[in-house]
Parts: structure tokens; sequence; C-alpha cells
């Protein structure tokens, strides 16, 4: 499988990830969360990872200035810092990542 089939397949995926969080009346956030579970794969969050490099990028001067610049300057509000916060939440909180594990494992792993 090249690289261009790859993309399709996880696109796809997301895709249905985000049809099922539809259906479910799901949070969009909790759809973010889901297609960045199926990408890191179940497992990968049952280890002691190191997320220090989501910590650093979201204490990074340059997403804070991105941030503020689209907000002030162009009215907008950008996803990507709370969407790098939900992430590490996932990875820090264990009652967090439980709730949304288990949620995922119910709701959307037999569906996809």
């Amino acid at each position: 499988m090249n690289n261009f089939q790859i993309g399709n397949v996880n696109f796809e995926i997301g895709l249905k990830i985000f049809d099922i969080c539809k259906e479910e009346n799901l949070p969009i956030e909790d759809f973010r969360l889901f297609t960045y579970i199926q990408a890191r794969g179940i497992d990968y969050f049952d280890k002691d990872n190191n997320v220090e490099a989501l910590k650093e990028l979201i204490d990074s001067q340059m997403i804070k200035d991105n941030d503020k610049i689209l907000r002030d300057k162009h009215g907008i509000e950008t996803r990507f810092s709370g969407e790098l916060r939900q992430k590490l939440r996932l990875h820090e909180d264990e009652k967090f990542r439980n709730k949304k594990m288990k949620l995922f494992k119910e709701k959307i792993l037999p569906r996809i």
C-alpha cells in the first residue's frame, strides 16, 4: 500500500468516526480525540509514553503568537491549542482517558 492509499484509508476511517459521533450526538472534541486514538492505537495509551513534546508545543511561543494573531487580527478562534491540550489531558488524566477509551471501545471501534 502506498502513502496515497494509506492516506485514503485514514481519511475514510476519519469520516466514519465523524458520522458515528454525529449519530451519537457526541461533541466535535470527542471526534478529534477518537481520530487521535485511532491513529495512535489503543495500546499506545496503556504505556507510559513521553508527552514532553506535546507540553513543549503547547507552551511554545510560536503557537501562542499564532493564536493571538488569528484571534486579534482576523477574529478567528483556532482549535489547535485546544486540541493539543485535549490530547495532553488524554495522556495525563487517567479518569478522563478511561472515560474516553470506554466510549471509543463501545461506540466507535465496533463500527469502523
